[in-house]
């Protein structure tokens, strides 16, 4: 499969699209879990790349973020209240799982590549 550059787009809209799920259907926090699943899932079906390549941006900005908020004393807060940081964390986790368990899958599902053979 060829890799499909506008993949990356899948988690950042698939918040979006818990967000309209959860609303009318009143169904708690599981659409952040599914799409989260379906977001990593999707993104790295399309796209594969080394995770730890993938993940070190968002690392480093979370790190940055957590330590800006231990250096003020400040409490943690979204900038959109209709969200609560429990859907946020369980939807970013559902990605992460689903990044790291495709990506095995993946693995598995490839061909064992044939040994060399060995020089005379």
């Amino acid at each position: 499969m060829s890799r499909q550059g506008w993949a990356w787009l899948l988690p950042t809209f698939g918040m979006g699209l818990a967000q309209a799920v959860q609303a009318p259907a009143d169904v708690g926090r599981v659409p952040f879990v599914v799409a989260g699943l379906l977001a990593g899932a999707g993104w790295q079906l399309l796209y594969r790349r080394d995770l730890a390549e993938r993940l070190t941006f968002p690392a480093v900005a979370v790190s940055i973020a957590v330590g800006v908020t231990l250096v003020s004393g400040e409490e943690i807060a979204l900038g959109d209240r209709t969200v609560s940081a429990e859907s946020v964390l369980l939807y970013a986790g559902g990605v992460l799982v689903a990044l790291v368990l495709t990506e095995r899958w993946l693995r598995r599902a490839a061909p064992e590549p044939s040994p060399a053979p060995a020089p005379r």
